[in-house]
């Protein structure tokens, strides 16, 4: 796992992209603290799934939304 702080962040922001796009982590750091990961959308479980897991159930208000967003 990689890491950069939040000034390498924003000087070098294209140069961190690309670790991740390769696949890397990468913790981002402000003032020797760890305040954020950035982490490729492959290695996030449940990323790849396109249909809701077993048992998932709909809200009931979510047809009421679905109606106002066909309106």
């Amino acid at each position: 796992m990689k890491t950069a702080t939040t000034s390498e962040l924003r000087r070098k922001f294209a140069r961190i992209l690309g670790w991740v796009e390769k696949g890397q982590e990468v913790e981002i750091t402000k003032r020797g603290r760890v305040i954020a990961r950035f982490v490729p959308v492959t290695s996030v479980p449940g990323s790849e799934a396109s249909e809701p897991p077993p048992g998932f159930k709909m809200p009931r208000f979510a047809s009421s939304i679905k109606k106002l967003l066909e309106e």
